[in-house]
């Protein structure tokens, strides 16, 4: 991790970390850092953080790594990065996996693809038949044992649930193969399109030999709530600001900005404020970010190593702000309440308007104009039924759409 000195200011909560922070603090800060990051940095060399992308449902995070593994191999990996192949027990956890998958994963869907799985592309889950044949259980960890959810083949051929765990298959599994003496299909894995026996979200069972990408699924981790992240052009520099309300096991920051390249650099750290239950604010000056439109986000790690990633912010390092922008909620998908931001010109009037799914106006928030930036809104959806919502910001002749996932 390379560190580029700057002006750092972070203000977190009280208890927590000292205001103070002098040059030997922060030296301090980053190699305690780098300790603390040791072990699960060799533990994770089986997947490049590169190829991660992270996100949290249920209080749980999930990794999808886009590297070509072996179901066996990605399991290994899964168990390695303290994790397991995830397990979907239920309609709500299937939708908010499948629209991370789609939506938001940046998976191509031709890299991802088998021999054996009707032209698809497909991420492994947890699921297998491997100990015998027909007895599908639940094993992301590879133990050889785990709780049963299907018995059989397809339910067309005869196949069933089993103490009335969830299952999402297609017309499957039919142990595509197999024989006596002939490998069959033993390993389960999700569709991210659709193939002559199912639709794209659907389950099939696929030779476990497949190179294939693979979702890792974490147990109880309770995310840090970012709650605002703003980046404003000044006569210094590049201004970003961030809060949150609540932290747990937050070791710090990774500030991170990309230009034209396309590439993320991390350009320094923040130290966060632990555990809490408070408002923190943390803010960093960028005095580096010239030239044309950069982005900047966060890249959030935890005590024991894991990561999450905020949505990017644009700003026009010439000092303007771009034209007006509607960032994907967040956290989505969201059980109770999420945050939704959107960036407006100064001399702009704009309107969001949140809708369900027919089109009835839950929300509309009139914006006059007047100031650049970024603006928050904090929409409750905790009277709303699940299901998919959506958010348009309308601001002159710009308008735009993103779809929310309300789960419960």
């Amino acid at each position: 991790m390379t560190i580029v000195p700057s002006m750092m200011i972070a203000i977190p909560c009280p208890e927590s970390i000292s205001r103070e922070r002098s040059v030997n603090l922060m030296t301090a800060t980053v190699l305690l850092m780098s300790l603390w990051l040791l072990p699960s940095a060799l533990s994770a060399q089986c997947a490049s953080s590169a190829n991660i992308y992270s996100f949290v449902y249920d209080n749980r995070t999930y990794e999808v790594v886009r590297e070509n593994r072996s179901w066996s191999d990605a399991a290994a990996c899964a168990v390695q990065r303290g994790g397991k192949l995830a397990e979907i027990d239920s309609p709500a956890e299937q939708s908010a996996v499948y629209l991370q998958l789609i939506m938001y994963a940046n998976i191509t869907v031709t890299a991802t693809r088998p021999y054996d799985g009707g032209g698809a592309g497909y991420v492994w889950l947890g699921g297998t038949d491997r100990v015998r044949e027909g007895t599908w259980i639940w094993d992301g960890k590879n133990s050889g044992s785990g709780a049963q959810f299907w018995q059989g083949l397809s339910a067309a051929n005869g196949g069933s649930t089993v103490g009335g765990l969830y299952s999402n298959w297609g017309n499957e599994p039919d142990n595509f193969g197999g024989g006596p003496g002939k490998p069959g299909q033993d390993a389960l894995a999700i569709a991210l399109s659709n193939w002559p026996l199912g639709t794209a979200g659907e389950w099939n069972d696929l030779n476990e030999s497949n190179q294939l990408y693979y979702l890792i699924e974490y147990p109880n981790i309770v995310p840090v709530e970012l709650t605002l992240f703003t980046a404003l052009p000044t006569a210094e520099g590049i201004s970003l600001r961030w809060r949150t309300a609540a932290e747990i096991n937050n070791l710090g920051w990774n500030v991170q900005r990309r230009d034209d390249t396309g590439i993320w650099t991390d350009i320094a750290f923040v130290p966060g404020a632990g555990s809490t239950n408070e408002e923190c604010a943390y803010s960093y000056l960028d005095r580096d970010g010239t030239g044309g439109t950069l982005q900047y986000r966060l890249r959030q790690i935890d005590l024991d190593g894991r990561t999450e990633y905020s949505h990017p912010v644009r700003v026009d390092a010439a000092g303007t702000l771009p034209g007006s922008v509607l960032h994907q909620n967040h956290p989505n998908p969201f059980t109770e309440r999420t945050t939704i931001s959107y960036t407006v010109r100064g001399d702009q009037p704009a309107s969001l308007i949140v809708t369900d799914a027919i089109g009835r106006v839950l929300l509309r928030h009139q914006d006059t104009g007047g100031t650049s930036g970024l603006r928050t809104i904090r929409f409750d959806a905790v009277h709303l039924p699940p299901g998919i919502y959506f958010c348009r910001l309308e601001a002159g002749r710009f308008i735009h759409t993103r779809t929310m996932l309300l789960v419960k």
